[in-house]
């Protein structure tokens, strides 16, 4: 038996998926999203490009799901962000159901509480020294809420 290596340098990896953002056309691949997700390690990832839509339904993951997949070490073309890898889509396999919210969310939050909480300026002068884009915010207090419908 024989087994095709991509030519890239490329890291099996496994990821909470956390973020999705709203499918966006794209010449190439009809349309993509987004993701990013946690490693088992620790780190935020950003996984780019995903055609989500037109995946097989057993790689259709969702949010706070386990996913393991091969990642190349760089984002496509000139993404040079610390967190991005692009994904080799073929490799994508679901490690289960989604974390569940019960306790609080006490599953999810295992993984999320211990990641950095930094400020926004903090963030934009690591992404001026280290290229982070990918991180967690709390606000230290909230002084508005607004809605409004949308049509």
């Amino acid at each position: 038996m024989s087994v095709s290596i991509p030519s890239e340098s490329h890291q099996r990896t496994k990821v909470l998926i956390t973020v999705m953002t709203y499918p966006l056309p794209s010449r190439g691949y009809q349309e993509l999203i987004c993701t990013a997700g946690i490693s088992e390690s620790g780190e935020w990832v950003r996984l780019y490009p995903i055609d989500y839509r037109y995946r097989p339904s057993n790689q259709q993951f969702r949010k706070y799901q386990w996913v393991e997949l091969d990642l190349v070490l760089r984002g496509a073309g000139n993404d040079n962000r610390k967190e991005s890898r692009r994904p080799l889509l073929e490799s994508l396999r679901i490690l289960g159901d989604p974390l569940p919210t019960a306790n609080g969310w006490a599953a999810r939050r295992a993984i999320i509480d211990p990641l950095p909480h930094l400020t926004l300026n903090q963030y934009k002068r690591r992404y001026e020294t280290e290229r982070v884009s990918l991180g967690i915010v709390r606000p230290t207090r909230i002084l508005d809420l607004k809605i409004t419908p949308a049509s």
